[in-house]
C-alpha cells in the first residue's frame, strides 16, 4: 500500500494496489510504502470531530480526532440588512428625542 503524506505526516490519500512503479524512485517525504492495513474508515466516528491519520516515525499509524470548525453564518440578505439598519436608526432617533426632553 502506498500512503501519501502532507508535510506533517498526515495521511491525505492512499493507493491500495499501486502499479509496478519502482518504489525506490517514488518514495520521498510525501510518499511511504506501508505493509499494514489502512482505511479512512478505521476508528469510531465522533459528532463534531473528523478523523485524522498520521504516520508515526516508527511506521505505525496514529488516529487523532480534530474538531470541525463551525460554519460561518451566511451573509444577510438585502432585506434583512435594511431591516436592521432601519431598527438602529429608529432607536438612535428615539435616544436623541429622549435626550432633548
Amino acid at each position: 500500500m502506498l500512503l501519501f503524506l502532507d508535510r506533517n505526516r498526515k495521511i491525505i490519500a492512499y493507493k491500495k494496489t499501486p502499479d509496478s512503479t519502482d518504489y525506490s524512485k517514488v518514495l520521498d517525504e510525501e510518499k511511504f510504502f506501508y505493509t499494514g492495513e489502512f482505511s479512512f474508515f478505521m476508528g469510531d466516528d465522533k459528532q463534531g470531530f473528523e478523523k485524522a491519520f498520521y504516520l508515526k516515525e516508527d511506521g505505525t499509524i496514529r488516529l487523532e480526532y480534530e474538531a470541525i470548525p463551525p460554519e460561518p453564518a451566511p451573509p444577510l440578505s438585502e432585506q434583512e440588512q435594511i431591516a436592521i439598519d432601519t431598527a438602529l436608526n429608529v432607536e438612535y432617533i428615539a435616544c436623541l428625542m429622549e435626550a432633548n426632553l
